[in-house]
């Protein structure tokens, strides 16, 4: 059994100033951008996994595992337009602020064969997986869900042969799927870069 609890926080200021001319250099406008934003995160999540091996031969061993895994996250980005009339950033800007909630989890169940001899030892399987991901999203106006479910076949392999006690030489075979990160998942515009502003969710 395995747990994670993580927590963060930050702040941003951005501060720019573009300027747009004519073909024949006459300044036409300017475009300010002042802006202060915060962001709260958290994660909570736990791993259980269990292993059971039967042995098939007097070398070797055939395992059976599965696993499940669940993961919470939480994040919350708030921004604030300069006010001119004041001097305060007080004014919310809801383009650029929203809630989200990430849960994403998996169930993992496998098979592998383990054979161990004197001078060497080896193993193969594969893990199938199936994983789920719901987001939900908080903009002020309305909520939105997103949800996908992903289902793979995960292959392992391993060889490990010893030429002494002190030198071996080994070769693995693995694959796995990662969980997007929250940053990845949010919709929040990124507008560091004013004349180039950019959106994407990628799952």
């Amino acid at each position: 059994m395995q747990t994670s609890f993580n927590e963060s926080d930050g702040d941003g200021s951005l501060s720019s100033i573009n300027s747009f001319y004519t073909p024949t250099g006459l300044l036409l406008k300017r475009d300010t951008l002042n802006q202060q934003s915060t962001t709260n995160g958290d994660l909570r999540g736990y791993l259980a996994k269990a292993v059971y091996t039967e042995p098939v031969w007097k070398r070797t061993l055939l395992e059976f595992s599965v696993s499940k895994s669940h993961t919470k996250s939480n994040s919350q980005k708030i921004t604030h337009d300069y006010n001119k009339l004041n001097g305060k950033y007080d004014q919310l800007n809801s383009t650029l602020t929203n809630d989200f909630e990430n849960v994403y989890g998996y169930n993992n169940a496998g098979i592998r064969m383990r054979t161990q001899k004197k001078k060497y030892n080896y193993s193969f399987g594969a893990n199938w997986q199936e994983a789920a991901l719901e987001g939900k999203i908080t903009t002020g106006i309305k909520d939105s869900l997103i949800r996908k479910t992903f289902r793979n076949i995960l292959p392992n392999a391993r060889f490990q042969y010893n030429f002494t006690r002190f030198k071996s030489f080994s070769l693995s075979y693995n694959t796995s799927t990662n969980q997007p990160t929250m940053s990845q998942l949010q919709p929040v515009p990124d507008n560091s870069n004013s004349l180039n502003i950019r959106k994407e969710i990628r799952i």
